[in-house]
């Protein structure tokens, strides 16, 4: 219990520790400061170098996160990707001949 209430008090700052803690104020930055923040011609001209710099990084970011199927679930993808094309590629021919036929015989 005596170890307990020794971390206890040294976990709690005292009044005078609080007081001395509390951030101060941050001083306003001077006009010099502001005046080189202005962006050059050379950092107007590097700009889009940089972000095309930053995208790529990103992208490669990316990728590092990305997990990419073992063999088997890419076939199974694959397989899928295919049969949805054919079902897909039947409708479309059914609807061509059905709507062929029914012009056929309106103009013909």
């Amino acid at each position: 219990m005596k170890k307990q209430e020794k971390r206890a008090k040294a976990a709690k700052p005292s009044a005078k520790q609080a007081e001395v803690t509390k951030p101060k104020p941050a001083a306003k930055p001077a006009k010099v400061e502001a005046k080189a923040k202005k962006p050059g011609v050379r950092h107007k001209l590097a700009r889009p170098f940089v972000r095309f710099g930053n995208y790529i990084a990103a992208s490669f970011r990316e990728l590092r996160l990305m997990r990419f199927p073992n063999r088997k679930a890419a076939w199974k993808m694959t397989l899928a990707v295919v049969l949805y094309a054919l079902i897909f590629f039947i409708f479309i021919a059914l609807l061509d001949a059905f709507w062929s036929m029914v012009f056929q015989r309106i103009l013909g």
